[in-house]
């Protein structure tokens, strides 16, 4: 009897095998093909999170908001665990790179693009006629305080070819504005005395490729407007 049970169990053991549970085992192709799926997947998915990542960083220097020159770092960084979320979160909280403002108008690298900063301050001393002995200086005060900014604009780059237009009707208002570093510093107000533009390598229906400006402005002074 004995010898007939372990046969039986045997028996049972190998029509089990061979006919295993559908609900605790699969075919091995199928486990197989499930696998590849799930890895032709994670590839697809990892190139499309490549492409939102390089598209994120493209956006955040074209608008000014990330230096081109740390693109390679921005770009390592998003591909970290939760580092697209956290990139993009910062980027929404930050203002496009400013290198000056003036009034409403933005000096950086995805607008008119000041590459030079000249400034000329004047010191008002006034000669004194002395009988028999050199003239004496007596100082007056501070004189005039002048500004100059250079750049060049790329109009096919950003902003278009009204740029400088903008500069010359802002000057036209005749009102003095608050003039800001990127660094923060406020310089107080000044004035745009004059606007100059050069446009040079042209198309053939005379549309610039580059245009190169200069601003000119003047220190408004100690008195307050409003």
């Amino acid at each position: 009897m004995a010898i007939n049970s372990l046969k039986d169990s045997e028996r049972t053991a190998l029509n089990a095998a061979q006919t295993p549970d559908p609900e605790k085992f699969v075919p091995l192709a199928d486990h197989t093909l499930a696998l590849n799926r799930i890895k032709t997947f994670e590839a697809d998915e990892t190139k499309r999170l490549d492409c939102k990542i390089e598209d994120a960083v493209s956006k955040a220097i074209e608008d000014g908001k990330v230096a081109p020159a740390s693109r390679d770092y921005h770009l390592a960084a998003c591909r970290a665990d939760g580092g697209l979320e956290r990139f993009q979160a910062a980027m929404n909280m930050l203002n496009a790179l400013v290198m000056m403002a003036l009034g409403s108008f933005r000096f950086g690298v995805s607008k008119p693009e000041h590459k030079k900063l000249s400034r000329s301050t004047v010191y008002r001393w006034k000669a004194m006629e002395r009988i028999g002995r050199a003239p004496a200086l007596q100082f007056l005060g501070e004189g005039g305080d002048e500004i100059t900014l250079e750049g060049t604009i790329y109009p096919q780059f950003k902003g278009g070819l009204k740029q400088v237009d903008g500069m010359r009707s802002m000057a036209g208002t005749g009102v003095p504005m608050m003039l800001v570093d990127g660094g923060g510093a406020v310089w107080k107000r000044w004035c745009i005395t004059s606007v100059d533009d050069t446009k040079t390598y042209l198309f053939a229906d005379g549309t610039p490729r580059r245009i190169d400006f200069s601003i000119h402005l003047a220190a408004y002074g100690g008195d307050v407007l409003w």
